[in-house]
């Protein structure tokens, strides 16, 4: 049962008893709630207050760079270079605040109850198998985050150049400057290895061959941890060799 209802049947019955006690009984309720319940003019009648923030003029503006992908601190800086005197703490509060009305605008995410994780959107950015619901789902938060498909189409972009074993279109890539700024950071990460991004897409060589015995020897590692000496490992592991070679 709501409070409202509560309040409301309380009031009813003491104006047929005329007694809190008797009404407090029926309810189970103590005598001095009961005395409140019906000291209330309107229960219907919420008493929350309308607060408004110095930040309401700028509502508009702050939302829409920070849905375009800026963090709190690059709003409030912006905010700050232009005059507008506020505190990092309030900046933060109003818009965590606003963005509330503006998730609960999306009627699919209430209809077909689909939680969106962080691994389906990497998923979805890498081109892995995923169901088509959660793709559909997707699809409509490109629409909110455009991020998502400028990097979707990044990564679709570079891939091409090393399937094709495109180097030289990839170096030039590499030394661009991209108007974002996350994919201005992946090209800054692939240029700490600059001569091995374009080996591998001038080669056809792979160093799966590797990375799959030492995955091998690692698991041997992990399984004999604390249970014996380097001897017996080592001779665990040219065992095991042997083993992987005859079959």
């Amino acid at each position: 049962m709501r409070k409202t209802q509560l309040i409301q049947q309380v009031k009813k019955d003491y104006k047929l008893t005329r007694n809190i006690s008797k009404t407090a009984k029926r309810f189970s309720l103590n005598f001095r709630t009961v005395k409140k319940y019906v000291s209330y003019k309107d229960p219907l009648v919420s008493s929350d207050r309308t607060r408004f923030s110095y930040l309401d003029p700028y509502k508009t503006k702050i939302m829409e760079m920070y849905n375009e992908g800026n963090s709190v601190i690059k709003i409030y800086k912006k905010l700050r270079n232009q005059g507008i005197d506020c505190k990092y703490r309030t900046l933060n509060y109003f818009i965590h605040k606003n963005m509330k009305p503006y998730n609960q605008s999306f009627d699919y995410l209430e209809k077909e109850h689909v939680v969106i994780t962080r691994k389906q959107i990497f998923n979805f950015v890498f081109m892995y198998k995923s169901e088509q619901m959660v793709k559909k789902q997707i699809s409509n938060l490109v629409t909110r985050y455009p991020l998502i498909g400028v990097l979707k189409k990044f990564y679709s972009a570079l891939r091409k150049l090393f399937l094709k074993q495109d180097y030289i279109s990839l170096k030039k890539i590499l030394k661009r400057t991209m108007k974002t700024a996350v994919l201005n950071r992946i090209i800054r990460s692939l240029n700490t290895d600059y001569c091995a991004v374009l080996n591998a897409a001038r080669y056809k060589l792979s160093n799966g061959v590797v990375e799959g015995s030492v995955s091998k020897l690692k698991r041997i590692k992990h399984s004999m941890y604390g249970k014996g000496s380097v001897v017996l490992l080592r001779n665990k592991a040219i065992y095991q060799s042997y083993f992987f070679r005859s079959n």
